[in-house]
């Protein structure tokens, strides 16, 4: 082939890839959208994998290729998995494989600051996975309460570097 001909070839090639590039999905989400969509991916695209640090949701591809979405410098994200009867020990959540044995269930849940004010109350519906999640203000102490259907439970939560942003220790009991 002449190279008068290969070279504009080439360039066409180029453009077209460039035009049609596939779209990067992370493309302008901030962490909490990115929290969703690795939600949603779990069924969606299950060779994603996803995980939560207090800093940032990691997202790996099967191709070895890894996104890191940064979470706000305020706020970190804890997933919180209550349970009746079975748990799994967990400190980093996966959100793309980590299972919680409430999935779809609807929650009255009380979060208070360590000095005992009031930070949320109110009824949420667990994910498929089992799990709800808190935006929380970084470096604080609270206690969760949970109360399902004549059932309770409390656990402390903390928000500081090394804080755990998977809690399956949430046992509820009958009172």
């Amino acid at each position: 082939m002449r190279l008068w001909i290969l070279v504009p070839l080439l360039g066409l090639l180029a453009l077209g890839f460039w035009l049609f590039r596939p779209e990067d999905p992370l493309a302008g989400l901030d962490a909490e959208a990115a929290l969703e969509l690795a939600n949603r991916w779990a069924r969606e695209r299950p060779a994603v994998t996803s995980y939560l640090t207090p800093r940032h949701l990691v997202f790996q591809f099967p191709d070895g290729s890894e996104r890191r979405v940064p979470l706000p410098e305020d706020r970190m994200a804890v997933a919180i998995a209550p349970y009746l009867r079975a748990t799994h020990p967990c400190r980093v959540h996966f959100p793309s494989s980590c299972r919680g044995e409430l999935a779809g269930t609807r929650l009255f849940v009380r979060v208070r600051e360590e000095g005992g004010g009031l930070f949320f109350e109110g009824s949420l519906r667990t994910l498929e996975n089992g799990f709800f999640e808190l935006w929380l203000p970084r470096n604080r102490r609270y206690l969760l309460e949970v109360v399902y259907q004549g059932f309770r439970g409390t656990i402390p939560l903390e928000t500081g570097e090394d804080a755990a942003t998977c809690r399956t220790d949430l046992k509820l009991s009958r009172f």
